[in-house]
C-alpha cells in the first residue's frame, strides 16, 4: 500500500474519533443525583427591617454544591401567616426570589374577630418572622438554615370599596325583603367584621326562597383587569348565640353589566331594574352558610356563571369596567314549602355581610 494511502487513512481515523466526542453532557448532571450536598453559602437577606409601607423588599441569597429542590418559608410568631417560595437550582439569588411583602398588610378587620375556617391570622403583622430555607428531597431532609427578620411597617390594601356601611347604606342602593318573621335587613353595630358597621340579612319566611337583598350601584370604568385578576371579597356573618345556623340558607350575588337601563327606573319595586332576565348579569352563590361567625371570601369574577344564558338576544362579554351594578340577596330553604327544612320554621336565617369590596390582580386573603 502506497505511503499516501496510509497516511489519508490515519487522517480520516482521527477525525471520525473527534467527530464522535461531545463536549457537553446531554439529561442531568449525575453530581445532582449521587453527590452529598454541602452548603457553600447560607442564608442571607438583603434587608432584615423591611418597612412594606415603604415598598421595601427582602431578597435571598444562598448556594449549594448542587441543583437541589428548595423552600424558603417565613413565618410570623405572633400571627402565624406564612408565606412560601419554592425553586430547584444550585444557587438562590435577590434578582430571582425577593420578598415584596405579600401578606404583609394592615388588617381592615377589628381585633377581637377570629375568621372562622383561618388556621392563623389572614394578615402579617408588624412582628418578628423566623425566615426557614429547607430541601424537599428525603436525603437532605434533615438540613436547614433559619434566620429571622422583623416586619416594621406594613403596606395598605388597594381596592375598589363597594360598601362598608360606616355611613350608612351606599349612595343611591335599594333594599327590599319579605314580609317574614324577625326580619333584619338592616345596619347593626354589635359584631362588625370591619370598623364599627355591618349590614344584617335574615329573618324567618317560609313561603318563598329570596328573603331579601341590596342593589349597590357602581361605576368602575377605568379598571384594566380582565375577569380571572378581577376579585369581588365580602365577609359573611351566621349562627345565633347557641351556635345554630338555618338549614341550606346562602347568598346569592349578581353582577349586572346592563348599559342601556338606568339603576333604579322604576320606583315601585324598591330594587334595581339592572338584573332583569333579558339582560347581561352573572351570578355567584356562596351555598350553604353554614357556619358561626364570620367568614371572609375572595370570588374571582371570572368564576360568575351566566345567569340569562338561555334568554335569546342576551350577549355576554364578561368585562368588568362594564360594571353598572351588584346584587346580594339573602336566600334559604323555605320551611313551608319544602319538605326538606323544617327546622327553618323556628331558626331565623342570618347571612350579614360586611367590608365589600373588589380587589386587582388577587383576593384580599391571597394578597
Amino acid at each position: 500500500m502506497k505511503k499516501s494511502n496510509i497516511f489519508l487513512i490515519i487522517v480520516a481515523c482521527i477525525l471520525s474519533v473527534y467527530s464522535c466526542t461531545k463536549e457537553t453532557t446531554e439529561g442531568p448532571n449525575l453530581e445532582d443525583f449521587y453527590a452529598d450536598l454541602t452548603i457553600i453559602d447560607s442564608l442571607s437577606l438583603t434587608n432584615y427591617n423591611p418597612n412594606f409601607g415603604l415598598e421595601d423588599t427582602v431578597g435571598f441569597s444562598a448556594q449549594f454544591s448542587k441543583s437541589v429542590s428548595w423552600v424558603i418559608t417565613i413565618t410570623g410568631t405572633n400571627s402565624n401567616k406564612s408565606i412560601e417560595f419554592y425553586g430547584t437550582d444550585s444557587l438562590i439569588t435577590p434578582q430571582e426570589i425577593s420578598w415584596f411583602g405579600d401578606g404583609a398588610y394592615n388588617s381592615p378587620f377589628n381585633n377581637d374577630i377570629s375568621l372562622t375556617g383561618e388556621l392563623s391570622s389572614p394578615f402579617f403583622e408588624e412582628e418578628m418572622c423566623l425566615v426557614e430555607l429547607t430541601f424537599e428531597d428525603e436525603e437532605n431532609s434533615n438540613i436547614s438554615m433559619v434566620d429571622s427578620l422583623t416586619i416594621e411597617g406594613l403596606k395598605q390594601i388597594e381596592g375598589i370599596l363597594v360598601a362598608d356601611f360606616e355611613e350608612g347604606l351606599p349612595n343611591n342602593s335599594c333594599t327590599w325583603e319579605q314580609a317574614g318573621g324577625s326580619m333584619t335587613f338592616d345596619i347593626a353595630n354589635d359584631e362588625a367584621l370591619e370598623s364599627g358597621s355591618y349590614y344584617k340579612m335574615g329573618g324567618i319566611v317560609g313561603w318563598d326562597w329570596v328573603l331579601g337583598a341590596i342593589d349597590i350601584p357602581l361605576d368602575i370604568s377605568d379598571v384594566t383587569s380582565n375577569p380571572n385578576d378581577f376579585f369581588l371579597n365580602l365577609g359573611i356573618l351566621s349562627g345565633d348565640v347557641q351556635g345554630n345556623f338555618a338549614d341550606n340558607q346562602f347568598i346569592n350575588i349578581m353582577i349586572s353589566e346592563e348599559q342601556n337601563t338606568p339603576f333604579n327606573d322604576d320606583l315601585s319595586n324598591n330594587l334595581s331594574d339592572v338584573f332583569a332576565s333579558n339582560m347581561e348579569v352573572y351570578q355567584y352563590k356562596i351555598q350553604p352558610v353554614d357556619w358561626v361567625g364570620w367568614q371572609y371570601k375572595g370570588i374571582a369574577y371570572s368564576e360568575f356563571e351566566e345567569k340569562n344564558v338561555d334568554v335569546p338576544g342576551v350577549t355576554y362579554s364578561r368585562n368588568p369596567n362594564n360594571i353598572t351594578a351588584i346584587r346580594i340577596q339573602c336566600q334559604a330553604c323555605p320551611w313551608n314549602a319544602s319538605t326538606a327544612c323544617p327546622n327553618n320554621e323556628n331558626i331565623a336565617v342570618r347571612t350579614d355581610v360586611d367590608y365589600i369590596i373588589f380587589t386587582e390582580n388577587t383576593s384580599i386573603l391571597n394578597q
